[in-house]
């Protein structure tokens, strides 16, 4: 039986060096050209600090395997109504959003009270884009604490990431044992409990496409408004 010869030690470390690299350059690229989407977060329902960070932490993680960036904006303004908020306001442009808790006062107006429902978004207002998503808290926080014993803010995040994906693929987006489940019954629950409810590769996939959209339309946006001209006297 014959051995092949040892390669020197320091030209293997090269290739493996060299190999290494190559692999790494596409994540570079990658996280590098990341589509960023601006949340704008309006608590209405009064959320404590820590749980909001804790619920931004766990739908920033959601979102971490899809290849799109939130940027998140809290705002101490309310917004009561569509038609408010940053997301509405004149200059804003399609790579922002709006996301906004409600308290039982004013969920209890919108939405039935034997209704499920723990959040939804409104429909298109610009070119076929969404901008404003709605998370009823205090029914988060009672499926979170009375009927499936998870931490609200864990849950309130998913909730947070579920509306999102919305704003971002539109109304035909539902696909059970997904994260975009609708609506979701006790194994989406039993897969947040464990931290394992994702957007499947489709998802994955129209999120990049759609906030790759968002950001060009909004790009264009901009670059016709800086070369309009300046009216004389101004």
């Amino acid at each position: 039986m014959e051995v092949a010869a040892a390669k020197p030690q320091s030209a293997v470390m090269s290739r493996r060096t060299f190999w290494l690299f190559l692999t790494m350059l596409p994540a570079f690229a990658y996280a590098a050209d990341l589509p960023t989407i601006t949340v704008h977060l309006y608590d209405l329902a009064g959320a404590p600090n820590g749980i909001l960070d804790q619920a931004i932490d766990t739908t920033n993680h959601l979102y971490a395997g899809t290849g799109v960036e939130l940027k998140w904006d809290r705002q101490t303004a309310s917004i009561a109504k569509p038609g408010e908020g940053n997301s509405f306001r004149p200059s804003a442009t399609p790579s922002e959003v709006s996301v906004r808790l409600l308290p039982k006062e004013l969920s209890d107006g919108l939405v039935r009270s034997g209704s499920a429902k723990l959040g939804f978004v409104y429909p298109s207002v610009d070119n076929g884009y969404r901008y404003l998503a709605t998370v009823l808290y205090d029914r988060v926080g009672r499926a979170a604490r009375e009927l499936y014993d998870i931490p609200l803010p864990q849950l309130l995040g998913y909730i947070m990431a579920h509306e999102v994906g919305h704003l971002l693929l539109g109304p035909n987006a539902h696909a059970r044992g997904t994260l975009m489940a609708c609506p979701w019954d006790t194994d989406e629950f039993r897969f947040v409990k464990r931290d394992q409810l994702r957007f499947n590769q489709k998802q994955t996939a129209q999120l990049r496409s759609q906030a790759s959209a968002r950001i060009e339309a909004a790009t264009s946006r901009l670059k016709a408004e800086a070369a309009r001209p300046i009216p004389p006297g101004n």
